[in-house]
């Protein structure tokens, strides 16, 4: 779904990015009007595999029993990145997302998602320049909102996690791994989420009713990846191995996923 950060917190953003020159900062205030929404399924072509694919999304989606997750969490390394190559020499700006969630793939509630945008992009230098942005979203047409407080660049390692304490509330966590700096963000779900879907995806997003043209972000690993489940009086622990893996595909394939005991990579195909 299509939503648009508000003109004060995407400014509030720009002021916090090192007092970005103007060049610079009309590039990030364009780029951030688009949000992560549902993904989209593509019919699977003829020479590839059986498995599920998306236009929009790459990476899993392990599924609980109904009103039974807790909490999803992973550690990554925020990637270094470059414009793909082979693209429209006129275009400047390349983004995506990388984020960790609750729901929002066939769940019919709400949702609930954190993680980073990624950015990279061409300065009036012609430099190629990437920036790492955190931010969270509460349900399908609400607004994407940016997490202040933190300092992290690619390269750096960052853990988030987020929980649903009910169907309507809970919190987010960014940690800055080197640092040692947490920021947390306490969420109110405007519609109920079913708590059934732990999500760990990289997201092509929806911009001005087109795909925001991902950049090369090499290979992203979702690692220490979990979700707490509860059955009955118990909470345990699950990883991401026999969740459902998500392709990106458009026109052809780009990415390559795999799932691990407690790992999900996703490796941009150029």
């Amino acid at each position: 779904m299509l939503t648009v950060l508000s003109t004060v917190l995407a400014a509030c953003l720009i002021t916090s990015l090192h007092a970005l020159p103007s060049s610079q900062e009309r590039i990030v205030a364009a780029a951030l009007r688009g949000s992560p929404g549902t993904r989209i399924f593509t019919p699977s072509a003829s020479n590839i595999a059986d498995a599920q694919y998306s236009v929009n999304w790459a990476g899993a989606i392990l599924q609980a029993p109904s009103d039974t997750l807790r909490e999803v969490t992973a550690t990554l390394t925020l990637p270094n990145l470059t414009p793909p190559s082979g693209v429209d020499p006129d275009r400047t700006t390349y983004w995506g997302q990388a984020w960790i969630g609750i729901d929002g793939d066939q769940c019919d509630g709400g949702s609930a998602r954190v993680g980073f945008y990624l950015y990279s992009f061409y300065d009036s230098d012609e430099q190629v320049n990437s920036l790492t942005i955190p931010f969270y979203q509460i349900g399908y047409a609400e607004d994407s909102h940016s997490i202040n407080g933190l300092n992290v660049w690619p390269g750096d390692s960052v853990t988030l996690t987020i929980s649903a304490t009910s169907r309507t509330a809970g919190f987010m966590y960014v940690t800055d791994n080197a640092r040692g700096t947490t920021v947390s963000v306490r969420y109110a779900a405007g519609a109920p989420l079913c708590r059934q879907e732990a999500v760990w995806v990289i997201e092509d997003p929806v911009h001005a009713g087109t795909l925001s043209h991902l950049p090369d972000y090499g290979a992203l690993t979702f690692t220490n990846a979990s979700a707490a489940i509860e059955d009955g009086q118990r909470t345990s622990r699950r990883g991401p191995q026999g969740a459902h893996v998500v392709n990106m595909f458009q026109e052809r394939l780009l990415s390559d996923v795999g799932v691990g005991a407690s790992t999900v990579s996703v490796v941009y195909v150029p």
